[in-house]
């Protein structure tokens, strides 16, 4: 059985070292060690999707077609040349990184177990005032009240859930408007996770004013978009013939700027951080957000005769 890097090493390579290798970090136990990009971020059978999908190889086959493309992307991206196509490469591997990582398969697992436990209390509530109780149900609830019973979403159903989404991220990230943040003291890292994102904040009861992503593309260079803002073409069939809606813009940014991008990414990553060499700042950053990772929050909010169930996607320090 192979084993398939979910995060590749064409992408990675660009954080290594002279000499080829990076310096990991280690959120569960604090230890840093060198390896190269093919030793990390691997799985096995990483690229087939077993049980849900026609095509159970399609993973694979869509990470395969922008993986050659990668290094002329990035090279456009620097010199301020992208044209579409180079901006449809960045996007399709940006959105399996976004969707197609272990981080957002434990991700979904946590999200569907949660809804399918309100399901069934809302299916039991609603059975009890018609008199039409399910004992089947009634017996599950209080068996998982109990702790004796306990829900496991099939994780690879979530894997081919998220292939299923790939295209329509890869379809709003193409039509988003792009900051390329370059930084000339400060150098970017990366993860096991790397699009990562700005923490919203506590809850508001208010919609969010903004969703900002980030993709790390060099320790010089990182990618942010709004993916909720200023997108026209959400229900439209995605077509990438044609040019898209939003464009490319950037500059350089300050040392603190770069730092807090950082925070992000190592708050969003799922155990390792990623440098080209090793650097007593980054480490004592991973030690300081060790403790948090990508996590779900969930909200009741109150509606005529019940309520309704939101979620959102947070970075708190739940992991001890």
């Amino acid at each position: 059985m192979p084993e398939d890097h979910y995060v590749s090493q064409t992408y990675l390579r660009h954080f290594a070292g002279p000499n080829g290798m990076l310096r990991a970090y280690r959120k569960s136990d604090g230890r840093s060690f060198p390896c190269r990009p093919r030793d990390v971020c691997r799985e096995t059978d990483g690229d087939v999707v077993p049980d849900f999908l026609s095509e159970p190889g399609f993973l694979g086959i869509y990470r395969g077609s922008f993986e050659p493309l990668w290094n002329s992307a990035v090279a456009a991206l620097a010199s301020r040349r992208c044209d579409m196509q180079d901006k449809q490469v960045v996007a399709g591997y940006w959105a399996n990184l976004l969707v197609c990582t272990p981080t957002w398969r434990r991700m979904g697992v946590l999200t569907y177990d949660r809804m399918t436990v309100d399901y069934l209390n809302a299916h039991l509530a609603l059975s009890e005032k018609k008199g039409t109780v399910d004992p089947v149900i009634a017996d599950a609830m209080e068996m998982l009240r109990a702790q004796k019973l306990t829900l496991c979403t099939d994780p690879n159903f979530i894997r081919a859930q998220s292939v299923i989404s790939m295209m329509k991220h890869m379809w709003r990230l193409y039509n988003a408007d792009w900051t390329v943040m370059e930084s000339e003291t400060v150098d970017f890292v990366t993860s096991d996770n790397p699009a990562c994102f700005l923490d919203q904040g506590e809850w508001t009861g208010r919609p969010p004013r903004e969703f900002v992503r980030y993709l790390p593309i060099s320790p010089r260079m990182c990618l942010s978009c709004d993916i909720a803002a200023n997108y026209k073409g959400r229900d439209v069939t995605p077509d990438f013939d044609i040019p898209p809606e939003g464009g490319i813009r950037g500059g350089h940014v300050s040392p603190q700027v770069a730092r807090n991008v950082n925070v992000s990414i190592a708050k969003c990553a799922e155990n390792l951080v990623f440098t080209g060499a090793e650097d007593d700042g980054i480490r004592r950053m991973v030690e300081k957000y060790a403790g948090f990772r990508v996590d779900v929050e969930f909200q009741k909010i109150p509606a005529p005769g019940g309520h309704y169930i939101a979620s959102r996607t947070r970075t708190l320090e739940r992991m001890k």
